[in-house]
C-alpha cells in the first residue's frame, strides 16, 4: 500500500488515509443525512481493504464493476459497510 510509482505520487495509503478522512470530516457535518461520495474504483478499493471489508486478492482490479457503490454508514469514527452492489469479491482459496 506504500509503493509509489514516482516520487511526488500518493501511495494507496496515502490516498486511503485522505479519503477516509474527507468521509469523516463529512460524516460530522452531515450527522444524520445521506450523503453521496463519487469516487474511482482504486480509491474504493483501497478504502474497503482499510475497514476490513475485503483484502486486495478478494478486492482485485476488475472486481469493482462500473457505477459499483456500496452503503456505509458511521459512528463517527468507524465506517461499516451495509450494502454492495456491483462489488464483486473474489473467493480466495487456501
Amino acid at each position: 500500500m506504500n509503493f509509489k510509482l514516482v516520487k511526488d505520487a500518493e501511495s494507496e495509503e496515502e490516498s486511503a488515509t485522505r479519503f477516509t478522512t474527507f468521509i469523516r470530516d463529512t460524516a460530522a457535518v452531515y450527522i444524520g443525512k445521506k450523503v453521496l461520495i463519487v469516487t474511482h474504483s482504486n480509491i474504493m478499493r483501497t478504502f474497503l481493504v482499510k475497514v476490513g471489508f475485503g483484502t486486495y486478492a478478494e478486492l482485485a482490479p476488475h472486481t469493482i464493476e462500473n457505477t459499483g457503490y456500496c452503503i456505509l454508514q458511521s459512528d463517527g469514527i468507524n465506517f461499516f459497510v451495509k450494502k454492495t452492489v456491483g462489488i464483486n469479491k473474489k473467493k480466495i482459496e487456501n
